[in-house]
């Protein structure tokens, strides 16, 4: 046991210490959760939108408007 405890530890260490460059990426965070609920939800996703009373989930309010919905439900 000590020398799996070790083991993780020197591994931790050396990923610690690595130098890793910056992720950047120009990604819409909109955009991401929109695409996200689409995936996920798939033939549901209009239902989604008419169930909460939004043309599409283009915008920060509509996705807020979505979230806020589906949290009264206890989701």
């Amino acid at each position: 046991m000590a020398r799996l405890t070790g083991l993780s530890m020197d591994l931790l260490s050396r990923i610690d210490a690595a130098g890793l460059e910056p992720f950047v990426e120009n990604a819409d965070p909109v955009e991401f959760e929109a695409g996200t609920f689409r995936r996920s939800l798939g033939l549901l996703y209009p239902g989604l939108l008419r169930w909460a009373k939004v043309r599409d989930l283009g915008s920060r309010q509509a996705l807020d408007q979505v979230s806020g919905k589906l949290m009264d439900l206890g989701l």
